[in-house]
């Protein structure tokens, strides 16, 4: 499927193209209805009436606005949030929307937007549905803005929303096309992201590959860096290890050693070589990396894969004390976050490695039941595979193959990372696509 019309139709099309409305909710479940599940009693009421008056006044025609509400409506609503004691940094963003229903002229979109973004921000962690509820009005509040776009399709492909994530992506990109070329380019990576978690490597390829190409016209080298790491995770679950090693010696020299994002990078060569059974190779680079991911949402995840390549090369103290911090720390992970079931994978991974079949069976187990859950097919596919190893508990069929013949390709990029490694200073890493 293309991602914009062809080069003519949008010549003819000229500046006053209008990107199509994106999916606003999943399935025909009411407006932000997740939001009184995720947050009891009368805030979370309060809330859903917030979000539901700024949808219903954003939806409306612009002559019809300023009719919409009762004359008191407003007043109304300043007594309810007195009389709900909310917590003082939503008394401005629900003050906003309590002007917006007495205006009697049309409110100013820019003051909405502004005010459902700190509602947004306040959600963050504990509420995810409410953050993209209130993400998502911002972003039809100011309609132009691919920034808002681009931050409401991050939130609903992390949500698992993928129908209402692509079209937020795509609205994203019509609307940045020659305004704004870094949320340009990144909503097509954000786009590879979804498509890459699906299992879709193909699309995942097409969108990276536009992402790169935009990159380089643009002169802009980390987000060229950043679209090379993505093709290059794409490669190697394509199996194609010499497009590996070129996207990743690329983003290497595009990122270079003090860059935000080169851990993320060592961490993804890591689990490359892993998946070509060099857990040598890997494991001293996972140890490295621990410092430099101190946030638990990024550290679980090089854990994950510092037990499985532990256990693929048999260091059975590093095995017992990386899966045992894993555990720890996904017990405090919220049930919502998006990436417990290839965590769980991994595990299930490593636990085969070492032989350990039932824990291995109940990691692979719970794989399953979150990759389904939320509609991740590839990390299904991979735990369904995982498990059936642990169930046979066939030692030849269990262990993970160990290659002693490190090719020179691979030795010379370990060096190139590990040289990178020892020159950077402490920072702390960032987030991706």
């Amino acid at each position: 499927m293309k991602l914009s019309p062809p080069r003519s139709a949008r010549a003819r099309a000229g500046r006053c193209y209008v990107p199509t409305a994106p999916l606003t909710r999943r399935g025909n479940g009411a407006e932000g209805a997740e939001i009184l599940t995720e947050i009891p009693g009368e805030l979370g009421v309060l809330l859903w009436a917030t979000l539901r008056d700024v949808m219903l006044y954003l939806g409306a025609p612009a002559a019809e606005r300023g009719s919409l509400f009762p004359a008191d409506a407003g007043e109304s609503r300043r007594a309810e949030i007195k009389r709900c004691g909310v917590d003082p940094a939503l008394w401005a963003p629900l003050l906003v929307v309590a002007e917006m229903m007495e205006a009697a002229e049309e409110a100013s979109r820019a003051r909405v937007a502004h005010a459902c973004r700190a509602l947004a921000r306040w959600a963050e962690g504990e509420a995810p549905a409410t953050r993209l509820a209130f993400s998502q009005a911002a972003a039809l509040a100011r309609p132009g803005d691919p920034r808002l776009a681009l931050a409401t399709a991050r939130l609903a492909r992390d949500a698992a929303d993928h129908a209402r994530a692509e079209t937020w992506f795509r609205r994203a990109v019509k609307l940045a096309r020659g305004k704004d070329w870094e949320s340009y380019i990144r909503a097509f990576l954000g786009l590879g992201v979804m498509y890459y978690r699906g299992g879709n490597y193909p699309a995942a390829s097409v969108v990276a590959g536009r992402a790169l190409r935009a990159a380089r016209r643009r002169r802009l080298r980390e987000m060229e860096g950043e679209a090379h790491h993505d093709l290059m995770l794409i490669a190697c679950e394509r199996n194609r290890p010499s497009l590996v090693y070129t996207h990743a010696r690329a983003a290497l020299e595009a990122f270079g050693p003090q860059h935000r994002r080169l851990p993320f990078l060592a961490h993804d060569v890591a689990c490359a070589w892993c998946d070509e059974g060099r857990f040598d190779l890997a494991l001293p680079v996972f140890g490295r990396l621990l410092a430099s991911f101190p946030n638990p949402a990024e550290r679980v995840r090089v854990l994950a894969n510092a037990t499985r390549a532990a256990g693929g090369a048999g260091s059975r103290e590093r095995y017992e004390e990386y899966r045992a911090s894993v555990i720890t720390l996904l017990r405090e992970t919220p049930d919502a976050a998006p990436s417990i079931a290839e965590l769980m994978l991994l595990v299930a991974r490593a636990d085969n490695s070492r032989g350990e079949w039932r824990r291995a069976e109940e990691a692979a187990l719970q794989s399953i039941g979150r990759a389904t859950q939320r509609g991740e097919n590839q990390n299904r596919l991979l735990a369904e595979a995982q498990h059936q190893i642990a169930v046979t508990r066939q030692a030849g069929a269990a262990t993970e193959a160990r290659r002693d013949t490190v090719p020179e390709h691979a030795e010379r990029l370990a060096g190139e990372l590990t040289r990178t490694l020892e020159l950077r200073a402490p920072a702390t890493a960032g987030a991706g696509a």
